[in-house]
């Protein structure tokens, strides 16, 4: 289990809650089609792989190295820095940052900042719009100490109650 920051592609005029109805329907569409058989395929055009390689250059300047790897259902990032590590994923159209829950208390909040610094550039870079659920913020205007507060209050349960 992660704590997880999505994005969406939202189009012109339209909600995330919209654009994330029609890209479920469109995955529930093609699960029907294909017995889920195969993996769900990316959407990585010329320009939007053009993009990523873009963001990622940006986040290797402002925020440090990571290691990128491809796969059949999108790209992904790791960021391993000073403050622990997290995953971004990318299929074109949505993206999503991954944080583990091992960061308990204060400790999550140097993590959470970084993790909120690249979904920032994420929205810049890729033209997407992040929204972080699990504190019912947007990544543009939200406080990553209120989001470090989730991430390290879980956490810190975690480790006190299953060891």
């Amino acid at each position: 289990m992660t704590y997880d920051i999505l994005f969406w592609r939202v189009p012109e005029g339209g909600s995330w809650e919209q654009a994330r109805a029609a890209l479920n329907a469109e995955y529930d569409a093609w699960e029907a089609e294909t017995g889920g058989r195969d993996p769900y395929p990316h959407r990585l055009t010329e320009r939007r792989r053009a993009d990523w390689e873009r963001l990622l250059r940006r986040v290797e300047a402002e925020v440090g190295p990571g290691e990128a790897e491809e796969y059949l259902t999108g790209v992904e990032f790791w960021r391993t820095g000073p403050h622990g590590v997290f995953q971004l994923c990318y299929g074109g159209e949505t993206a999503g940052i991954e944080i583990a829950y091992r960061y308990p208390g204060e400790t999550a909040l140097p993590i959470m900042e970084e993790a909120y610094r690249i979904a920032r550039l994420v929205e810049e870079e890729l033209g997407l719009l992040g929204y972080d659920h699990e504190v019912d913020q947007p990544v543009r205007t939200g406080d990553p100490r209120r989001a470090a507060a989730r991430l390290g209050g879980i956490a810190d349960w975690a480790q006190r109650t299953l060891g």
